[in-house]
């Protein structure tokens, strides 16, 4: 929000910096109250197969996982009382901020671009595209059109970019292509949210 928002000044060292993110799975299994599974996901060093009650048992927290996403109000909210369908309220209360944030902080013009964008990544990665494609935010769409507004809101931490690495060394960075990469959202909660699917299609699929 700083770097968004332009300051006119920053306390350059005397602030301490901390990266948030959404829960990750395991983080999710611990507020969910199944420490004892976490802790055996991080003991399992091996390759081995869990018994199938547990394997069963931790699949279905995976797909609830996968519906509530990281966000701690809707991780929260599931728990106590557990119903999908606030936890839809709260993801798409949480999409429409998003949205009004990009009106406050983003640069006008970009703003079109960025909610085209951020409306496409259901489709994105609903296709077995080897990389991003801006042809499917309209048509003839090239990437110098768009590459600030994807940019920009990769800045604002609700997307990954994930790059085509050449060879497989390190450091990556020196061998990724830039004109080859995918994109991720950060949530997978509010993924489902994106793309209107419900609690049924991923708990009771096979997604």
């Amino acid at each position: 929000g700083i770097r968004l928002s332009r300051p006119a000044s920053f306390p350059v060292g005397k602030v301490n910096l901390l990266q948030m993110y959404p829960l990750t799975y395991r983080e999710y299994l611990t507020a969910s109250g199944h420490t004892e599974l976490r802790e055996l996901l991080e003991n399992h060093t091996d390759f081995s197969q869990f018994p199938e009650p547990l394997h069963k048992r931790l699949i279905e927290l995976l797909k609830i996982y996968y519906f509530t996403g990281g966000m701690p109000e809707v991780v929260h909210t599931y728990i106590d009382p557990g119903e999908f369908e606030k936890c839809r309220l709260i993801q798409n209360q949480i999409y429409k901020t998003f949205t009004l944030d990009f009106v406050k902080h983003a640069p006008a013009k970009e703003i079109p671009k960025i909610m085209q964008i951020w409306d496409s990544l259901p489709a994105q990665l609903g296709k077995e595209n080897k990389k991003f494609k801006y042809s499917l935010l309209k048509k003839g769409a090239r990437a110098r059109e768009y590459e600030d507004a994807l940019h920009w809101i990769e800045n604002y931490g609700l997307l990954y970019k994930c790059y085509l690495v050449s060879v497989p060394k390190l450091p990556l960075k020196s061998y990724i292509n830039p004109g080859f990469f995918k994109v991720y959202v950060m949530d997978t909660g509010l993924l489902c949210a994106l793309s209107n699917l419900t609690a049924e299609t991923i708990i009771a699929g096979n997604q």
